[in-house]
Formats: C-alpha cells, structure tokens, sequence
C-alpha cells in the first residue's frame, strides 16, 4: 500500500512539472481594425499585388483577426524561412502594418515579427493567390 502511495505522489509530482513547462502561446496578433485599412499590398518575391476593394478587404481581414496563435516564437524582423510573402496592412492615417504569409511542412502561418505566428484559415492562402493572380487579368 505504502508504495502505491509513493507512486501517486511521484506520479503527481512528474505531471505538476510537465505542466508547468508547457510552451507558452503566442500573443495575441496586433492588427488594425478593418475600417482603417484602406489596401492591402502583397508582395511575393518580384511581384506586388495591391487591393483597394472593399469587399477583398473586408473577407481578409477577418480571416486575419480569427487566427490561432500556435506555441512558436518571432523573434526576428522577418521569418526565417526562405520563402515568404509580405503583407502590408495599409490605413487611413498612412501607417503600414506589416506581417507575413509561409508555408512550412505543409502548414501555412502568418507571422507578426516579435509579437508572435499564428495558423491562419486555409482560406487566406487561397486569397492572396486570387490577388496575385488579378495582375494577369489587368496586363
């Protein structure tokens, strides 16, 4: 029985550690609200695509603002993955919010450089895609 007593405490014990060092989640992304962001500019390696319409607008920026922060940490002016797209949130009071889009081992983030990197909806890729693909139908 005295051992069955020591296994529970031990067992609690190993359980109150592995708890205390779980991996914290990243804060809250910092964004602008919708109606101060008067375009978005994607930028992909040689190719800048920018949106003023507001109903591109206003089916991004919610996907933007219902992200889920993921354990992962920013701790650098851009991602450090090779390939990334830059976003630039820009609003009525001619400041820029910028973050960015990549994929990783198959999932997608947007990282906010020093604030954290979230896992957007699958749908965000498929808006940028849309953007940069407008500059075809315009050339």
């Amino acid at each position: 029985m005295k051992r069955i007593y020591v296994f529970s405490i031990i067992s609690l014990l190993i359980v109150i550690l592995l708890s205390a060092c779980s991996s914290k989640v990243a804060d809250p992304i910092i964004l602008p609200m919708t109606d101060d962001v008067t375009s978005i500019t994607v930028v992909s390696g040689d190719t800048t695509a920018t949106s003023i319409d507001k109903e591109w607008l206003g089916e991004v920026m919610p996907i933007l603002m219902d992200m889920t922060a993921t354990s992962k940490v920013s701790v650098n002016d851009f991602p450090s993955v090779d390939d990334y797209i830059t976003i630039n949130l820009n609003c009525s009071d001619d400041t820029v919010k910028t973050i960015f889009f990549y994929k990783e081992r198959g999932k997608e983030y947007v990282e906010q450089p020093y604030q954290g990197i979230y896992e957007p909806a699958p749908t965000l890729g498929i808006k940028i895609t849309e953007l940069l693909n407008s500059l075809d139908k315009h050339e």
